[in-house]
């Protein structure tokens, strides 16, 4: 049996504008694990705080949802890099759907993780989040405030995105029932009597 070798070359342009997507989409995934690792890490130092004794049950669930995104994102850049290494071996790929495929693994991802946020924030946090005085919250420091404004960023995209959604689909919904009601309207026939009072003059 005899194998085959081939040399190509390729442009450092060409492999960059090949793999823009995955490129992008490897990066964002390194920052956000980099950003949820510091900030496990600074929850452990306020932890250590005698000043912040009375949030300690509140920054371990912090640090819970912390840990559960650092898995899903784990998972999914491992399905992005593990799909983008399949699909250099299939010689019949359609770059599309590929691009959709990813896309579609990022977007379950990231429902994942706010779904379980969302979970928490209604069911969990308001049963152990203590009150915080305007002095404590200044004492906290800049990267909790950096960890609740990621929190408030990324809850406001998703509620604006599914409130996109829900507005798109009842307007979709309201011209479908206008559409049905206008051919409804052409087709339903009404039958009246009309008189008509003429002044006429009788000629002699």
């Amino acid at each position: 049996m005899h194998t085959k070798t081939a040399v190509r070359t390729i442009s450092l342009y060409d492999l960059i504008a090949n793999n823009m997507f995955i490129i992008f989409a490897t990066l964002h995934h390194i920052i956000i694990l980099v950003f949820n690792h510091y900030a496990i890490q600074n929850l452990n130092i306020l932890k250590l705080d005698d000043n912040f004794h009375l949030y300690i049950t509140y920054f371990d669930y912090i640090q819970e949802n912390l840990y559960f995104c650092q898995q899903i994102t784990l998972f999914t850049l491992f399905c992005l890099l593990y799909f983008q290494g399949y699909n250099k071996n299939n010689k019949n790929k359609n770059n599309t759907n590929d691009r959709l495929f990813q896309f579609g693994i990022m977007t379950l991802s990231y429902i994942i993780k706010m779904i379980y946020t969302i979970i928490q924030i209604y069911h969990v946090n308001p049963q152990v989040k203590p009150k915080i005085n305007k002095i404590q919250h200044e004492k906290l420091g800049l990267y909790y405030h950096m960890i609740n404004v990621s929190y408030s960023l990324q809850l406001s995209i998703f509620v604006t995105i599914i409130a996109f959604i829900i507005c798109s689909l009842c307007g979709e919904l309201i011209l479908i029932c206008l559409k049905k009601i206008g051919e409804w309207a052409k087709t339903f026939t009404i039958v009246y009597t009309e008189k008509t009072l003429t002044n006429e003059t009788e000629e002699v």
